[in-house]
């Protein structure tokens, strides 16, 4: 018994826990700054983490963590909300707590983004560390169910975040300024039944996208995901004279259809003007024209799980486009949308309630993961009267209609610069032309002289060899990706 009583005060002191007193102790954080993408005001953002991590064998005593500001950042840590309980918190030794972060900021009045910063302060042995928190945060005009009903221009001095839908009603124009940015909320769409003028130019596009800014993994942006909201969709009313569609430097990103014109009149058609436009990928199709009259220049249409481009009834110029389907070349899980196994371009010519469909293909790049990404559907193809001429194709010799001057791609073709998107190298998709694209110098300079400058500006003629697609050929580091 005499030994059990002189062992038991060594046991208890044994027992209870050492708290360094080090006056150089410090916690170690999972990130010095903590960065929020820009947030809508007005809205609360997602929820990022922190790990605080004791890197030494004793207990470290936080004694007390609060905000510097405490305007714009919301703090969780070990459950705790107040920072007035957050006092005397035990971290023990090689062990690690979580900070949750958010952050809510009011209308900043302003038109461009405006940066936030706050530190969130840790006492720990007399000394103050402190964990930086960044944010911008971004004035939106929200625009919900929302009708025009007499002519109108959506100027874009502050971006538009649309839910439900934006319609436009018909014998109305809607004409979108130079750089102006719609954030499309799950499902959102704009509805057209007048007219659409979009104004874009190559330094400002205009540019229609999801409204989530944060990543869905780490270094995998939402931008990246497609079917994030719904699409553009222009629908002729029958009781009105055929619109008009002119539409300039547009970006489409993510939506589960970019362009639909649905015209259910085949005698009365509407008219589209799209150029130098980015059509990129999307859950079901890029470009459906039913009964439309289209001139398509200068435009990037890529990876669709659907048909890139759906021609059903109507006349359609296409030039210097750069079609192009790998929807599913890519190991990262962006959509449980699986990709349909049809060529990048369908042209319907059989249905007897539309238009005849009457195609003309100039200095285009078409190609794919498919072996064959050009599909003619009609009764006798060696009487087609459509055009195609100086493309680059990979697909089956087009034997109908006027066809010369084409290029048909090989197995070992390198045309892009990149069609893989990759989770550990993290390269996105780029369908500029590589420096041995068998695309390069095969464009008919008859058509090329009708847009001597590409998508991005550049000179088709300088070197007196334009190429096909929508891209002249530049040297990959003289900028970024498109």
């Amino acid at each position: 018994m005499r030994y059990i009583l002189l062992l038991l005060p060594f046991l208890l002191f044994s027992c209870q826990e050492r708290f360094t007193t080090d006056p150089a102790a410090r916690l170690v954080f999972s990130v010095d700054t903590l960065r929020f993408d820009t947030v809508f005001t007005g809205m609360g953002s997602v929820t990022m983490t922190v790990k605080l991590y004791n890197p030494y064998k004793e207990s470290l005593n936080i004694s007390s963590v609060t905000m510097k500001d405490g305007r714009y950042f919301r703090i969780n840590l070990d459950g705790e909300t107040d920072p007035a309980y957050l006092r005397d918190i035990r971290l023990s030794g090689k062990d690690s707590l979580f900070l949750f972060v958010k952050t809510q900021i009011d209308t900043q009045d302003e038109n461009t983004p405006v940066f936030l910063r706050d530190e969130v302060l840790f006492a720990v042995n007399d000394h103050t560390q402190s964990l930086c928190l960044e944010a911008y945060g971004q004035d939106v005009e929200i625009l919900r169910q929302h009708w025009i009903l007499s002519d109108t221009a959506l100027l874009g001095e502050k971006p538009y975040l649309v839910y439900d839908y934006l319609a436009v009603d018909t014998l109305t124009t809607l004409t979108i300024a130079p750089g102006a940015v719609f954030y499309m909320h799950d499902n959102a769409q704009l509805v057209v039944f007048g007219n659409l003028m979009v104004n874009g130019t190559i330094e400002q596009p205009v540019v229609f996208r999801n409204d989530r800014l944060d990543d869905m993994f780490t270094d995998v942006p939402y931008y990246n995901v497609p079917a994030r909201w719904d699409g553009i969709y222009l629908v002729p009313p029958a009781e009105t004279a055929p619109p008009h569609y002119e539409i300039n430097c547009l970006e489409v990103v993510g939506a589960t259809n970019a362009v639909y014109v649905d015209n259910r009149q085949p005698q009365s058609r509407p008219t589209l003007s799209l150029l130098n436009a980015r059509l990129h990928n999307m859950g079901r199709y890029g470009l459906v024209l039913i009964n439309t009259d289209a001139v398509v220049a200068n435009t990037e249409i890529s990876n669709c799980a659907g048909y890139c481009v759906y021609l059903q009834g109507g006349e359609h110029h296409f030039v210097h486009n750069t079609i192009a389907s790998f929807f599913r070349n890519t190991n990262i899980p962006l959509t449980g949308i699986a990709r349909e196994d049809v060529a990048a371009v369908y042209i319907n010519n059989l249905s007897k309630q539309n238009a005849l469909t009457h195609v003309f293909f100039y200095n285009n790049v078409i190609t794919g993961i498919r072996r064959s990404n050009f599909l003619l559907a009609t009764p006798l193809p060696q009487f087609y009267t459509g055009e195609f001429i100086g493309n680059y194709l990979r697909c089956d010799s087009t034997d109908f209609g006027i066809s010369r001057d084409n290029v048909y791609a090989a197995d070992n073709d390198t045309v892009f610069v990149n069609t893989y998107y990759g989770l550990n190298d993290k390269r996105y998709f780029d369908f500029r032309l590589d420096s041995l694209s068998p695309a390069r110098n095969v464009a008919v300079e008859e058509w090329s002289k009708r847009y001597l400058l590409d998508r991005l500006g550049h000179s088709r003629m300088e070197d007196n060899a334009p190429d096909a697609g929508c891209y002249e050929y530049v040297p990959v580091s003289a900028e970024s990706a498109p």
